[in-house]
């Protein structure tokens, strides 16, 4: 599956003057900054923590409403020791764009110093961490049943999330009724009906259904695959596309038989996530 990839850099600066080069202060035994800030997303949001117990080790006497990401508004939830970022990706002064296959969203964690009388004046910045999130656009999504029969830096810090993407079987053409059981148990040659959809409620984010294929349940290599549908085609004759919206895919397929394993199909759909206002071909729901 395509993963979401995080980068962190972090920076010391001040308010005034020319750039220091003092180094991340640490402790005796070599504990730093970095070592108590882990960084995630998701195509929700971010997913940021920052271990206040192992910097206070560093930092004694850090407030942890000191701390923020991208703007004063945007404080962290303290939990258990741990201050928490879970803001959207869109929020606290996010920027977004597009570099080659991925959505990149950056901003910063910014340990600033208020004044303890006036908490809306900032008198110094303590240091500055610039938090990446690479958000592929690429995604897959499976399911299987079986026949009835700049400043001083802090070291990187690293992660890996997706896109959420679902496929649920149906038994009927109004999809209001899974086929039950786990493993589901199917007579060949009955329809079924595919939904393919994301639980993602970004609306600025639309979800392109481009290649579905089945493979035999015990075989791993590609040299089996049936195509259902192939760059937005139907490719076989009893698969219909039946709806497409921004976040879900519908299609119906009749189920079939591998010569070489009766046991069951499983079936995988790729699907590619862009920009909502994005009309090239890969993120246009046609046939190419």
């Amino acid at each position: 599956m395509p993963k979401i990839l995080f980068y962190l850099k972090a920076s010391l600066s001040s308010t005034c003057g020319p750039t220091t080069t003092t180094t991340i202060p640490t402790t005796t035994t070599g504990f730093s900054v970095n070592d108590a800030i882990a960084v995630g997303c998701s195509d929700i949001g971010w997913n940021i923590r920052v271990d206040i117990s192992r910097l206070r080790q560093t930092l004694p006497g850090i407030r942890t409403s000191d701390i923020y990401l991208g703007e004063n508004s945007c404080i962290g939830l303290e939990e258990n020791g741990a201050l928490y970022f879970r803001q959207g990706l869109r929020e606290c002064l996010t920027s977004e764009t597009i570099i080659n296959d991925a959505m990149v969203y950056t901003n910063e964690l910014v340990y600033a110093q208020h004044d303890p009388v006036y908490s809306f004046v900032i008198r110094q910045f303590n240091w500055t961490v610039a938090v990446e999130c690479d958000v592929m656009n690429n995604e897959s999504a499976t399911g299987e049943y079986h026949h009835a029969i700049a400043k001083p830096s802090i070291a990187p810090v690293s992660g890996a999330g997706h896109h959420s993407v679902n496929l649920t079987f149906y038994q009927d053409a109004n999809f209001l009724s899974p086929l039950p059981g786990n493993p589901i148990h199917l007579p060949t040659g009955t329809d079924v009906y595919v939904k393919v959809f994301t639980l993602s409620s970004d609306w600025t984010v639309k979800m392109h259904v481009h290649t579905c294929y089945t493979r035999p349940i015990n075989v791993l290599s590609d040299d089996q695959n049936y195509f259902l549908i192939q760059n937005g085609c139907e490719m076989d004759a009893n698969t219909h596309i039946l709806s497409q919206t921004a976040h879900e895919t519908r299609f119906v397929f009749k189920d079939f038989v591998y010569t070489s394993d009766g046991a069951g199909i499983k079936v995988k759909c790729d699907v590619t996530f862009c920009d909502s206002h994005d009309v090239s071909r890969q993120c246009t729901q046609t046939c190419n």
